[in-house]
């Protein structure tokens, strides 16, 4: 992500053995990739967006 001169926090799931879905799709209820979430410092999802980020999306 660096390389790519990303200096925003980038979340890498983990997968447990035997689940189907790895802990953090689960627990926010995500469904894929690409997909953004904002959380709060209590780790409530603020905003989630599934698909690719557009930048008027972004702006909106």
């Amino acid at each position: 992500m660096k390389k790519k001169g990303n200096t925003h926090p980038v979340g890498i799931d983990l997968h447990l053995p035997g689940e189907e879905i790895p802990e953090t799709m689960r627990a926010y209820q995500t469904r894929g990739t690409p997909e953004m979430a904002i959380i709060n410092r209590s780790g409530m999802v603020r905003l989630q967006r599934f698909g690719d980020l557009t930048l008027h999306w972004v702006k909106s």
